[in-house]
């Protein structure tokens, strides 16, 4: 049975729709990635998962509920795209707190702000303030986690714990669904991406099986001494064409400044799908 069934869903707030006609399922296990540019729907479906926003039409159906109550929301981890926390108590007692309104004592795993959770959240950095929300979302026995922009605010350490979490929870049955653009970690964490654009789901595949679309797409940039305007390849055969291509240059006399090379992807993907370019992810 899907954890989560959505019918023609749509939301209409600020006199317009922000989600329309969505048909989805997410089923036990599954790590979903949401990708697309601001306006997109990403985060209307974040929080309409969350139960933070309810469907103006059609059928939702999350954790075999069909509409929003306590009890439901205890069994969901959230971390919105703001932390929120209770500022006077330390970063232990907010996790705590949280893991025991779903029920647990358990607290999982650590975004390495150990030596800080002791120290009252008002004193934290915004990064700290981060990894706390998502130890917040993660912690305790959730059925169902979703995530909006979880990188945001994360450094590499930070990043690379994420990702184990995301896997783990897979591992366990727990649907993890998370919306970002940070797009270099998604084949290894997501079992299933969606591309949102402008309120509608454009693709839902395999991190692989989008990947395949452009397989064979590598771009090379080669910059002269000499030139203002780059060379511009596109290479079915990746960088082993480079050494042909640098010795015919060099043969012609050219001084090679320096290459660049791009291998496609899911960047590439997005605006092969729609003819839109994905945004570089915040800070």
């Amino acid at each position: 049975m899907p954890r989560v069934r959505a019918r023609g869903v749509g939301v209409r707030y600020g006199g317009r729709w922000g989600l329309m006609e969505l048909d989805l399922e997410i089923h036990t296990g599954e790590r979903v990635a949401l990708i697309g540019p601001n306006g997109s729907g990403k985060t209307t479906l974040i929080r309409l998962l969350a139960t933070d926003l309810s469907p103006s039409s059609g059928e939702l159906r999350i954790l075999g509920a069909d509409r929003p109550s306590p009890t439901l929301r205890r069994r969901i981890g959230y971390a919105r795209d703001h932390p929120i926390h209770f500022e006077a108590l330390t970063g232990t007692e907010n996790l705590r707190l949280f893991a025991g309104l779903r029920g647990s004592a358990e607290m999982n795993g650590s975004f390495g702000i150990d030596a800080e959770l002791d120290v009252p959240v008002h004193q934290y950095s915004f990064g700290m303030r981060r990894k706390l929300l998502l130890m917040e979302a993660f912690a305790g026995a959730t059925e169902l986690v979703v995530l909006d922009e979880p990188t945001v605010g994360l450094d590499p350490e930070g990043i690379e714990v994420l990702g184990r979490a995301i896997l783990k929870r897979g591992e366990t049955g727990t649907p993890v669904v998370f919306a970002t653009n940070e797009v270099r970690d998604i084949p290894e964490w997501a079992s299933r991406v969606l591309f949102l654009h402008e309120g509608r789901v454009v693709a839902d595949d395999t991190p692989s099986g989008l990947l395949e679309r452009v397989r064979g797409e590598t771009r090379i940039t080669i910059h002269l001494q000499d030139s203002e305007s780059p060379i511009q390849l596109r290479s079915p055969r990746g960088a082993a064409v480079l050494p042909q291509v640098i010795e015919g240059l060099l043969e012609t006399g050219a001084e090679i400044r320096h290459i660049q090379l791009h291998e496609p992807d899911l960047r590439d993907v997005f605006q092969l799908l729609t003819g839109v370019h994905l945004p570089e992810p915040g800070p």
